[in-house]
């Protein structure tokens, strides 16, 4: 199992990296959700984002089953949320994930979603050990582990970030 555990990381990393941006920047969230007619007050963005940082470091840091399903749950919510807001009537620019404009909601974030939910999901089955003893047992003290991990972050924000709007761009000209 421990075959996932740099995926694993990497979502739950991601899930309070996302987080941590909706607290700082909630405008573009709190757009996306009122365009869908949903609440969308800054601050009930700012305590959804903390929500999220504190299910991705305890996810990230435990392996706890609860925390990954917890996971597991927030990144199906994530999926329906881009789900609903592709096909609503009234267009959403950004899906808000980031706190930023640049994020169209695609469909790429809706397999991105999905598939994070699925290892998070798969890791609440048979939990991996807490960070500390995890990073012990791999090869130099963890470190390409937690390379592999830094990786996988910086893959699925360029996918859910860039990616829609290379895309959207190609389809445009």
């Amino acid at each position: 199992m421990l075959s996932i555990a740099g995926p694993y990381l990497a979502v739950t990393a991601l899930l309070a990296l996302g987080g941590g941006l909706k607290v700082v920047r909630p405008t573009e969230t709190a757009t996306a959700l009122d365009a869908l007619g949903l609440p969308s007050q800054p601050l009930l963005i700012r305590s959804l984002g903390i929500v999220e940082i504190v299910i991705g470091v305890v996810a990230f840091g435990t392996g706890h089953p609860i925390a990954s399903l917890l996971t597991a749950a927030a990144y199906v919510s994530f999926a329906g949320f881009v789900l609903i807001a592709r096909r609503a009537e009234t267009p959403v620019q950004s899906c808000g994930c980031f706190g930023k404009a640049e994020t169209p909601p695609s469909i790429i974030h809706v397999m991105v979603n999905l598939a994070a939910a699925g290892v998070a999901a798969l890791m609440a089955t048979r939990p991996i050990p807490g960070l500390t003893e995890l990073l012990a047992d791999q090869p130099g003290a963890g470190v390409p582990l937690l390379l592999l991990t830094g990786v996988i972050i910086y893959l699925l924000y360029v996918a859910l970030t860039a990616l829609p709007q290379i895309l959207r761009a190609v389809r445009t000209s």
